[in-house]
């Protein structure tokens, strides 16, 4: 059971994600996830430019992400592409556009 605080703090994130989410699968299983586009990172050879995006999702959505788990947003497919950084609520997942 959560405390006073927790379910206030639960309410208000909600509450952001009711306001800036966006439907997404998250290895097939929908989320709402708010997303910002990153610079591009070139991997080491400035002749490749990955295009980033980083999204944020509820801890309580998605268990525990992993390098190589798959997210669909807006019909374009992405890949994780590094270990996720987390707060006790939410994920912030850095990705890559899937081009297999």
């Amino acid at each position: 059971m959560h405390s006073v605080i927790e379910a206030e703090m639960i309410a208000a994130l909600d509450e952001v994600y009711d306001l800036f989410g966006e439907a997404a699968t998250y290895d097939a299983d929908p989320v709402t996830v708010i997303s910002r586009y990153r610079a591009s990172d070139s991997q080491g050879d400035p002749s490749v430019v990955a295009p980033e995006i980083e999204i944020r999702v509820r801890r309580s959505e998605v268990a525990r992400p992993v390098p190589g788990d798959a997210v669909t947003m807006d019909g374009v497919d992405y890949v994780v592409s590094d270990e996720p950084d987390g707060s006790p609520m939410e994920w912030t997942i850095s990705m890559v556009e899937d081009v297999s």
